[in-house]
């Protein structure tokens, strides 16, 4: 989508079934959804359209979870905007949510409908009312 209402999601996901599950559920909300399954076709991509939200999976830059958030905040266009990270049932008992901010959180695979919905509305209420 490309008029002022509509929200623009970065997806770094190298996983087919997550990606395309997110991208088929924010599409229908009309979100316009940018999958890349490389940080570098990310970071590019970012330069041509920033997004409202960023959603990773932190495996990609080969680092923890936190680690991965700061270095997103490092690229121009990311540094203030919601993030959702994609971890594994093993990785979010040790998430370390007491160090992050409000717009941030995770989501666990194998990702569900009612987790996705329940995740962007905490991250951007205004946008995902749905």
């Amino acid at each position: 989508m490309s008029d002022s209402t509509s929200s623009r999601v970065l997806l770094v996901d190298s996983g087919a079934d997550s990606g395309s599950l997110i991208s088929v559920v924010l599409a229908r909300e009309g979100c316009d959804v940018n999958w890349k399954a490389r940080w570098d076709e990310a970071i590019l991509s970012v330069k041509e359209a920033p997004p409202n939200l960023l959603i990773m999976d932190p495996a990609l830059l080969q680092l923890s979870a936190l680690k991965s958030i700061r270095q997103a905040r490092l690229i121009p266009g990311l540094e203030e905007i919601p993030i959702l990270l994609i971890l594994s049932k093993q990785e979010a008992p040790n998430f370390p949510m007491d160090q992050i901010g409000p717009d941030q959180d995770f989501l666990i695979r194998p990702l569900q409908h009612r987790q996705l919905f329940k995740k962007f509305r905490k991250v951007l209420p205004e946008r995902f009312s749905f």
